[in-house]
């Protein structure tokens, strides 16, 4: 079932497609739509009794599905181990990394621990537990596999036969250039990331993994040594990030004498960083009352963007 979720046409595709495998349906909605939306309408028209999903930028080996339905005895869910390949914006790859985890529903809970390029399940388990839920525009393939793991059979193999495609700079790199129109779910959202420290994005691996965003860290985390391992860690997954290398102990010497000048400073380059990126979105560390640089960044940001909008601000002490 190919489900075209755009406003071009792909009839060109299906043909092709059909000449090498002539039981091919075509599912072409009337308007474009969410990957929930289209996930659901395709599931909705398939006659098989297991699903698998392949989105257009990822691939799957020749022995891929029949590594899936050869392991469903007894099983609801079954998936394979993926191989990871970013891609730089000329579409060359950067670095191949193998991801594999086995199934653990707790951890499942923290992160999506599961491709959904290497991900098959039965039909009657999507009609038992409910579709994607079309009101998710990211995450609606985590939120639906909480869902269909609770309590399941499911059943991880150590072989690695999908591959995942990650797009980088803005631009989502497909098996075929023809083959993407513009979904509106892999229409690349330009995200940027700002952390006060190095080395704590790291705890966002999954994320940074998936959405690929723009990384930005403010300070050097009071050592050479942090940033360091901080771009080793991006590098083993295909990022990198601009270091602003403001001093640990400037922050907290500013914030003792009350130094409004230093931090307007700080808030004026990271004016510049974002409107260098033009993200769609910005993230960053959030006020927990634990430390003062995580707790101050989130008012820098905020003051960059208002700066970056032209709009007046009110000085805080």
């Amino acid at each position: 079932m190919l489900v075209d979720m755009t406003e071009s046409s792909m009839t060109s595709i299906v043909g092709e497609m059909r000449a090498r495998l002539a039981i091919v349906r075509h599912l072409r909605l009337k308007s474009a739509c969410s990957r929930p939306v289209a996930l659901n309408r395709g599931i909705e028209s398939a006659s098989g009794r297991f699903i698998t999903i392949l989105d257009d930028h990822n691939l799957w080996e020749p022995d891929h599905l029949g590594n899936i339905v050869g392991n469903f005895e007894g099983a609801d869910l079954v998936y394979t181990g993926v191989r990871i390949q970013p891609l730089t914006r000329d579409g060359e790859l950067i670095q191949e990394q193998t991801h594999y985890l086995p199934f653990d529903f707790n951890r499942l809970l923290e992160a999506n621990l599961i491709f959904t390029v290497g991900t098959g399940f039965r039909r009657a388990l999507w009609d038992e537990v409910g579709r994607y839920d079309e009101r998710f525009t990211v995450y609606e393939d985590w939120e639906f596999l909480i869902r269909a793991t609770h309590r399941r059979e499911v059943r991880a193999l150590t072989t690695c036969s999908a591959i995942s495609r990650a797009f980088s700079g803005g631009k989502i790199i497909s098996v075929s250039s023809q083959m993407v129109a513009n979904p509106l779910s892999n229409n690349p959202i330009k995200r940027l990331m700002i952390f006060g420290h190095p080395a704590h994005e790291l705890a966002l691996f999954g994320f940074l993994q998936r959405f690929c965003p723009q990384i930005v860290i403010i300070t050097d985390g009071g050592a050479e040594e942090r940033i360091r391992q901080s771009r080793n860690g991006l590098e083993s997954i295909g990022l990198e990030a601009t270091y602003l290398k403001f001093a640990e102990n400037n922050f907290y010497a500013a914030l003792l004498r009350r130094d409004v000048s230093f931090f307007e400073s700080v808030s004026e380059l990271l004016s510049l960083e974002i409107a260098a990126l033009q993200p769609d979105q910005i993230f960053c560390d959030a006020v927990e009352f634990y430390n003062p640089v995580h707790d101050i960044t989130l008012l820098l940001v905020l003051r960059a963007q208002r700066r970056r909008h032209g709009r007046k601000y009110s000085r805080c002490h």
